[in-house]
């Protein structure tokens, strides 16, 4: 019993040194982001529009947030003046793109706010869209719950098909720039009848700048099959 009492105060003694969690989230102070969209309008302000889960009704709905800034902080700031909780980005697994954004201010400007920061995500999917992009958050889907899960499954299945490419946040960035091939991400559109998405194909890129030129699927399938991407399914 001797022996065993220094090393118990020395134990003691080291729980003295011993810190809590001074940076803890609380999942109940937490609103998560699960896809978020960019769009430019006329007077050149950015708009940008996030879907996070509705906690009082999930799976089932969400809630989708827009505001007005002139970067990607300012906005991801002005929404979290809207909501009660704080917002987390880690989850995010979907970023949808305007074409009109993508080809007059390329995607590098937006993307490198995403790396640069260590909590936030490099892997979720690009998307860039026919028309404005946060329509395709703000509109209903039939027969679906939340947007999020929806276009989360629609380009993951794309991609086992090879139409999609799997472009995300970390290979389209400036840190991950290859001078042998530019950007090509999946491309998004509405049904001209119904109005819900359609797969697109894919969008070709001069850099990080959309050029306006688009594959259809049967094109992107061949496509990725020159390039050596070759379908799951």
């Amino acid at each position: 019993m001797k022996h065993k009492l220094p090393a118990f105060l020395l134990i003691l003694a080291c729980f003295c040194f011993l810190t809590g969690c001074w940076d803890e989230k609380m999942l109940k102070d937490t609103r998560f982001i699960l896809t978020g969209s960019f769009d430019k309008d006329k007077e050149g302000n950015i708009k940008g529009t996030y879907s996070t889960p509705n906690s009082n009704n999930y799976p089932s709905s969400s809630i989708i947030t827009t505001v007005e800034g002139n970067t990607v902080n300012n906005i991801t700031e002005k929404v979290n003046q809207k909501v009660a909780e704080t917002l987390e980005i880690s989850k995010l697994n979907l970023v949808f793109f305007s074409e009109k954004l993508a080809k007059e201010d390329g995607l590098y400007p937006y993307l490198d706010v995403f790396i640069r920061r260590p909590s936030n995500p490099i892997n979720p999917y690009l998307v860039i869209t026919e028309g404005k992009a946060d329509r395709y958050l703000i509109d209903p889907i039939p027969n679906e719950g939340i947007p999020s899960t929806y276009y989360l499954d629609l380009v993951e299945t794309e991609i086992n098909k090879g139409v999609y490419t799997n472009t995300n946040i970390f290979k389209s960035s400036r840190l991950f720039e290859d001078s042998r091939s530019d950007i090509v991400a999946p491309y998004m559109k509405k049904s001209k009848s119904d109005d819900t998405p359609m797969v697109g194909g894919l969008a070709l890129f001069d850099s990080d700048k959309f050029s306006g030129v688009t594959l259809d699927p049967n094109e992107s399938v061949l496509f990725n099959l020159l390039d050596d991407q070759k379908a799951k399914v």
